[in-house]
This record gives C-alpha cells, structure tokens and sequence, in this order.
C-alpha cells in the first residue's frame, strides 16, 4: 500500500491540491502518516493548508471511529430478579471472551434503570449472593 502512496504521490497531491476536503475523507490515511517518513514530506505541504476547524473535524471522526469499534464490546444481560444467579452466569458464561474485556449493560427484567445504576446494583447482588451460606458456593 505504501509503494501504491508513493508511485502516486503527484496524483494524489494534484487532487488534494484541488479539493483539501479528500484529506479528511477518503484519504484521510495521508495524516496518519508517521512525521519522519518520506511520504510525509510529500505531503506536509497539503496537511499545513488545512485548517484547524478541518483538523478538528478529522480528529473528532476518528475518535467516533475508534469509540464506535470500541463501544461494541461488551456484555449486555437482562437479568430477571427471581433467577438472579442463573441470569447473570448464563450471562457471563454465554459471552465471546472479547466482549469480557468491553462495558458491561445490566437490565433489571420489568425495571426501567439505567446508566450505571443497575450495573452497581448487579455487582452488590452478584457479591451478597455469591457469598451467601445458603447457596453453598464458599
């Protein structure tokens, strides 16, 4: 891919020359480049035109892009009350092991909590009944 940048670079200068907003588009990959390379220096000439507001802009959907791949993980759980220790382990058993390292949405069956108000809640509950005598786990 790289090769491909540099065989092109006149071309791809030419367009962004024309149009400064196909750097924070569809090739945006131009600023992401590491400042001491060559492909840089090519292009630094184009990145200084830009704006803040367009480097803004670019760096606010980058962040949307890396919290949205982000964001999918995670563990979402309705847990009925009645069955609480069931729920929650199926739950957690029942994950993809990369979802385990993501957020963590509780949902209380016929209960309208949300934020992290039922995940502190769930955590209270998993404790107490994970330690209880009766269920004779420890």
């Amino acid at each position: 891919f790289t090769q491909l940048i540099e065989q092109n670079s006149v071309i791809i200068t030419h367009l962004c020359q024309q149009n400064l907003q196909l750097l924070i588009g569809p090739l945006d990959f131009i600023l992401e480049y590491p400042k001491e390379t060559p492909n840089y220096c090519k292009f630094k000439p184009l990145i200084e035109k830009l704006t803040f507001d367009q480097k803004c802009s670019w760096l606010k959907k980058k962040i949307n892009q890396f919290s949205n791949s982000f964001e999918r993980k995670g563990v979402r759980a309705l847990i009925n009350r009645n069955i609480f220790l069931e729920n929650s382990c199926n739950a957690i058993m029942s994950s993809h092991i990369s979802d385990l390292t993501g957020k963590l949405w509780i949902r209380f069956l016929n209960e309208e909590g949300v934020g992290f108000g039922p995940v502190r809640e769930w955590f209270t509950l998993v404790c107490s009944n994970l330690f209880n005598v009766d269920n004779g786990l420890f």
